[in-house]
Formats: structure tokens, sequence, C-alpha cells
């Protein structure tokens, strides 16, 4: 069984720092039964953690203390949209909007040692991961790995895009819906004709 020190961060678990961590891959091929785990950095008493079941040649992250070392800041999300096409067919109004939506965390490591750190951010299916590009996913979250050196502040920005397709029938729809599409400043000047 192979085991990497490192320090997971997921904002539901605790909104400022990570937790110390260790991930484990079972080399074997046999799976390891579930049960407590005592944990041991450099020969001294690191904490307690729960194993799941882990499979042959499968992985696991396992937890055991708050990393107060680090200090992670979601600075801000921001989601944007942009309008990809418009057209009307048949009378039906069809419409394709990109969005964007961006996560920037800034990442503190106030220790004298380095650190390696993932971050977890929730996956989303109908999202396409744009940045970074080598993020590790799970069935449930994006993980992104960060190097720290000691003493070090940095930034991680996340950007993921999606396409929506909207559908207005235009001769069931009111003049205030209209109205509204209308003052879209995207919009092509023949596709504005047609509305007017």
């Amino acid at each position: 069984v192979q085991a990497e020190t490192i320090s997971l961060y997921n904002p539901i678990d605790h909104p400022r720092h990570p937790f110390f961590g260790v991930k484990l891959t079972n080399t074997t091929d046999l799976t390891l039964m579930e049960g407590p785990v005592t944990v041991y950095l450099n020969g001294s008493y690191g904490g307690d953690a729960q194993l799941t079941t882990l499979e042959a040649k499968g992985e696991r992250v396992l937890t055991f203390a708050l990393d107060l070392g680090v200090e992670v800041a979601r600075d801000r999300e921001n989601l944007t949209s942009q309008q990809v096409s418009v057209k009307i067919v048949s009378g039906v109004l069809e419409q394709r909007v990109q969005l964007r939506r961006e996560n920037e965390y800034r990442i503190e490591n106030r220790d004298t040692k380095p650190r390696t750190l993932i971050i977890e951010q929730p996956y989303d299916g109908e999202w396409e991961l744009v940045q970074p590009r080598d993020a590790e996913r799970t069935a449930n979250f994006h993980r992104f790995r960060v190097s720290l050196q000691p003493q070090q502040t940095q930034t991680l920005k996340v950007v993921e895009q999606t396409t929506q397709q909207e559908t207005i029938a235009l001769l069931q729809a009111d003049d205030t819906a209209i109205r509204v599409f209308l003052q879209n400043q995207q919009l092509s000047e023949p596709i504005r004709q047609a509305l007017a």
C-alpha cells in the first residue's frame, strides 16, 4: 500500500482550513476492509481516521486532523453569460447561451514546511472544466493539486462552462417577454427586425 501525505480542503468540511490527510493507493490485489486507522507521521501520533472498504488498485483519502498552518479563502464566485446564437424557425425563437463560472481560491501556507494541498470542488456533469485541465475527478468532486512552499501565498482559478438552449414560441409569447428579449444588445439586426 502506498501513502502520500497531503492536506485536503473542502469548504463543506471546514470553511477556512484543510485537514491533514493521507492519500492511500492499494497496490495489492486484495481488498482492504473498512475500519479504524491510526496515523503516525515521522514516528509520532498524527490522528485517527476511518477507512472505507478499499478495493484492489483503488485510492482513498483519509483525513485525521485540522491543518491550521494553511488557510484557504474562496475569494469570489463569478457567473457570466454570453449569447452564442439566436435564430427563429417556424415561429419559435431558439437561443443558445454559454454560461461561464469562475471560482478563485487564495491559499496561504503560514507554516515553515511545504505542503501538497488538494482542493475539492463539487463536480456537476452539466459543466465542463476549462481551467485548470489537470484535475483529478472522483464521483462527486474535481480535485486540484497545489504545491505550496513555506510562507507562500498563491491563487488557484477554476473555470467551468456550459451551454444552455432556450426556446420561446413567439406566437404564444406576450409583448413584455418580447420587449425584454429585444433589450439584449447582442441580438443581430435581422433578428431584432423580425421581433419588432
